[in-house]
């Protein structure tokens, strides 16, 4: 048996730590009992025997092995920071990077307006970012369980994926997206789960953007979330990123953190708006499953896991609305066009 460190940090955000796990040497014959209990994983997920609407696992596709991140990044190559966090002076802004709630986009278009040395991103808990000049995002719930089971089927160097890291390979398989979704509504275990013990070796999709509003440990997860708590975190924090209107986000930034707008922020003027250059990563993901093709039984499903989600999200959304209106009567422009997104 070889003993090798395995360094469980994506390009999509995972927090960057080095987990020690016994592989089997080349040759090994061992069983899956015996390769997910040398990674202490729980088993009650890895196979489900019978789908109960008949759901039918599919192979995840395989990594583009020439994939890269382009764009203002650090220079590990990564869009979050490591070692330690700079001084709160007043000059870095913190970006607090939630996983698949498009960090990476931000941290380098926000980087083309202030510069990447003068940002600080991670994944963790907001309350770590009190007092300090932070930046959030946040995402349509159904929209982020989607992206999240994109890249855990099939996204940058997932722990499963052997062509690119060399784990024991649990199952040859990845569940569709129906029964992922309904194996986290029957499991919504509490308590420290980390990648390497999540059933699926990736991320926990139960509430996780109120979960990080509101946590001390990125790890720990409670049972009910503190709703509450999470909305009023993020109304205390400073600048708010809306995905699923992510130009008027920028553009927003941009007005606070410079006191100017660019000509792309006048979305009356569509040649001027069309030119806006922004950045989106997919992390290498050829996953592509849309919820919005599924049936209701299974958004019924993601709504139920993400029902703190829904309740933060809405009340980002009306405060968002309000900061671009405030911005708009400053400058004399029209940044947002379009209707807010509508919650089902």
């Amino acid at each position: 048996m070889a003993r090798l460190p395995i360094f469980l940090a994506t390009a999509c955000g995972f927090l960057s730590s080095v987990l020690y796990c016994m592989l089997p040497d080349s040759g090994s014959e061992e069983s899956d009992e015996d390769s997910a209990s040398l990674l202490q994983i729980p088993k009650r997920n890895m196979h489900i025997q019978e789908s109960p609407r008949n759901q039918t696992f599919e192979e995840p596709p395989q990594v583009d092995p020439g994939c890269s991140f382009p764009g203002p990044l650090d220079q590990s190559g990564n869009c979050w920071d490591l070692g330690g966090r700079p001084a709160n002076d007043g000059s870095h802004t913190f970006v607090h990077h939630v996983p698949k709630a498009a960090g990476c986009s931000v941290v380098a278009d926000v980087s083309t307006i202030l510069g990447r040395d003068h940002i600080w991103s991670s994944e963790g808990c907001w309350p770590s970012y009190a007092g300090q000049r932070n930046v959030i995002t946040m995402r349509n719930p159904r929209h982020h369980v989607e992206s999240m089971y994109n890249h855990c089927n099939s996204g940058f160097r997932p722990p499963w994926n052997t062509a690119n890291l060399t784990l024991p390979r649990l199952h040859s398989t990845f569940p569709s997206f129906a029964e992922w979704v309904h194996a986290w509504r029957t499991n919504t275990t509490a308590g420290e789960i980390p990648y390497v013990k999540d059933d699926f070796l990736c991320y926990r999709p139960v509430n996780l953007q109120s979960q990080r509003m509101t946590c001390s440990d990125p790890y720990f997860y409670t049972e009910p979330v503190d709703i509450n708590q999470a909305i009023t975190n993020m109304q205390a924090s400073d600048f708010v990123v809306i995905v699923e209107l992510y130009q008027e986000s920028i553009c927003l930034l941009e007005a606070r953190l410079t006191g100017s707008l660019s000509s792309h922020c006048n979305c009356s003027d569509q040649v001027s708006w069309n030119s806006f250059e922004g950045h989106h990563y997919e992390h290498c993901a050829n996953s592509h499953h849309h919820v919005s093709s599924d049936p209701d039984e299974v958004l019924a499903d993601v709504d139920f896991i993400t029902q703190d989600d829904r309740s933060l999200y809405a009340a980002t959304l009306e405060r968002f609305q309000s900061d671009v209106r405030n911005v708009e009567r400053e400058y004399n422009t029209r940044i947002l066009c379009k209707e807010l997104p509508v919650l089902p």
